[in-house]
């Protein structure tokens, strides 16, 4: 079973320094899409456990009322002029793909060439042991979705530096800054989560800055499957590729064991 973005949200609200970073969230219903869009002027509406952007949707005021873009497979379909919330929440009932999802104030985002990115900050870790960074990437969205999910969007993956350098136009004293503000941030995620699930070794967080150059978390992905380390692939040094590649054999290998010891006690 997929985790469940809803759970996560509250196990890290909980946290008075992590829940600075947190946009506001609730579980979906026609009243919180009313009390949303009473006080933001766009939101994300997400399957609490479908991950990869599918089924995403962004709903915003308009002129006319309401509008939306939802995610179906890799296409974006939008729907414009609808005249109330409740029809609003009619429509999006119609494409749940999830028993419950989730409501979060949409950011501002930074932008590259128009296009929202997130940041991927890559953790691992033996087991029992340490967490460890292992790198970060940037996820550039495709040129007309509302998701950065590379893949789903038809986006690109391109270095941290250089989203930061072209998005907010910061200098290199600056991007090491955001840097180590993230590192941080990202050690304070992983060793609370032990209250969560103490057995995971793979933690990749999603960060995003808005227009402001300020951080937020979008989500905390664990358990990772393997093609979540390959994006770092793509990057000119392969140096953190490399690394994690290594991690994953060696953590397959230590799974390997343990399950041949637990079938010989078995006999």
């Amino acid at each position: 079973m997929a985790s469940s973005k809803w759970n996560l949200h509250k196990f890290y609200y909980r946290d008075a320094y992590i829940r600075n970073f947190l946009p506001d969230t609730a579980l979906l219903n026609q009243e919180s899409l009313k009390q949303f869009l009473d006080k933001y002027d766009s939101v994300y509406i997400k399957p609490d456990r479908r991950h990869g952007g599918n089924g995403v949707i962004r709903a915003r005021k308009s002129e006319n009322g309401y509008s939306f873009t939802a995610i179906a497979g890799r296409k974006a379909e939008n729907e414009s002029d609808i005249p109330t919330v409740q029809e609003l929440y009619r429509k999006i009932a119609k494409r749940a793909i999830d028993d419950n999802y989730i409501i979060q104030q949409a950011i501002p985002l930074a932008v590259i060439n128009g296009r929202p990115y997130d940041i991927r900050s890559m953790m691992m870790r033996k087991p029992g042991g340490l967490w460890r960074f292992y790198g970060y990437f940037a996820k550039v969205a495709g040129t007309v979705s509302i998701i950065t999910n590379v893949c789903r969007s038809g986006g690109y993956v391109i270095t941290i530096e250089e989203a930061l350098r072209k998005s907010l136009g910061l200098t290199q004293e600056q991007i090491k800054q955001k840097k180590e503000s993230m590192l941080d941030l990202s050690l304070k995620i992983c060793n609370r989560f032990k209250k969560y699930k103490a057995s995971t070794t793979q933690i990749g967080i999603d960060f995003a800055l808005d227009d402001k150059g300020e951080i937020w978390i979008i989500e905390v992905n664990f358990d990772l499957p393997d093609h979540s380390g390959n994006a770092f692939a793509e990057l000119p040094d392969k140096t953190n590729y490399l690394r994690i590649r290594r991690m994953k054999r060696w953590l397959r290998s230590i799974r390997r064991k343990r399950i041949i010891a637990r079938r010989r006690k078995k006999k």
